[in-house]
């Protein structure tokens, strides 16, 4: 009784903060993970305190995923802090359609929303030549957009084909977004393949030459409120780091710097962002 007590304070809880349902069924499954090891004795007695806990901390704006420490992207679990932005769902379709364009060579974007599964069944063979094609996360936060991308290659062609063809970079602004990007990468067993780079002012962009690079394609989910719309924003939005919603570290002009830069070493250029794909040429 006091369980499904407990249960249904939790799920009002969520209900009047408006999180859709399956922030329930996420957070349960946190609940019952972090009692595995508990013995039978204690377990009613902690998963009450933790609930409250949670309760607590979703009363005062904390989103699920900071609590929990972990995110679910592309059906694949990534840790998180509150140094990173917290994926959208929409980010989903962006790493879809970004490995749709490499895996089959596309020149422009598919209107078409494209799912994890049409990847799946309908990948093709890349170009064989000896350069690499650099995949670049612009933001990389938590690192999920860059691990998922080279993953998914992995799994489409091996380890030793990424390898050959592909340079994988994530940068970033922050030094705390890094250090979680790459504990994740880490547990994906990619260390050695991802590169992470802090974003200072003194930024090489030299070091992104270093891997016969004959095209680039920039993957990005760009800050996206309005400065003037901030302050509208839910108290939960707001807890996620502000630059990662608002752009208040140019973030337009650093992407632009890193086109610029391969343009000019006649190294074509193809950017996704959540809303548009544009190819840039070296010419």
């Amino acid at each position: 009784m006091i369980n499904n007590n407990l249960d249904s304070l939790l799920n009002s809880t969520l209900h009047n903060l408006k999180y859709p349902t399956n922030y329930f069924i996420f957070l349960n499954t946190y609940i019952e993970e972090s009692l595995r090891n508990v013995s039978q004795s204690y377990r009613n007695s902690k998963r009450k305190t933790l609930i409250n806990y949670i309760i607590y901390k979703l009363k005062t704006y904390t989103p699920p995923e900071y609590i929990t420490g972990y995110t679910y992207f592309f059906s694949k679990k990534f840790k998180l802090n509150r140094c990173c932005h917290i994926p959208k769902p929409l980010t989903e379709d962006l790493v879809a359609s970004a490995l749709n364009y490499v895996l089959k060579k596309n020149k422009f974007y598919s209107k078409t929303k494209i799912t994890p599964q049409i990847i799946s069944n309908n990948i093709q063979v890349v170009d064989n030549s000896e350069s690499k094609t650099l995949i670049l996360d612009l933001g990389t936060g938590s690192g999920n957009i860059i691990i998922t991308l080279a993953l998914e290659i992995i799994r489409a062609y091996g380890l030793k084909f990424a390898l050959k063809y592909f340079a994988f970079v994530g940068i970033d602004i922050s030094q705390c977004s890094l250090k979680i990007a790459k504990e994740n990468a880490k547990q994906f067993k990619l260390k050695k393949l991802i590169t992470f780079n802090l974003v200072k002012n003194n930024f090489s962009l030299t070091s992104l030459n270093d891997h016969n690079i004959s095209r680039v394609m920039l993957v990005t989910n760009p800050p996206y409120i309005k400065i003037d719309a901030y302050k509208q924003l839910t108290p939960d939005v707001k807890k996620q780091p502000k630059h990662s919603l608002v752009d208040i570290y140019n973030f337009d002009k650093i992407q632009k710097t890193i086109i610029n830069h391969f343009k000019q070493l006649n190294i074509p250029v193809v950017v996704f962002d959540e809303s548009v794909v544009v190819d840039y040429k070296a010419h």
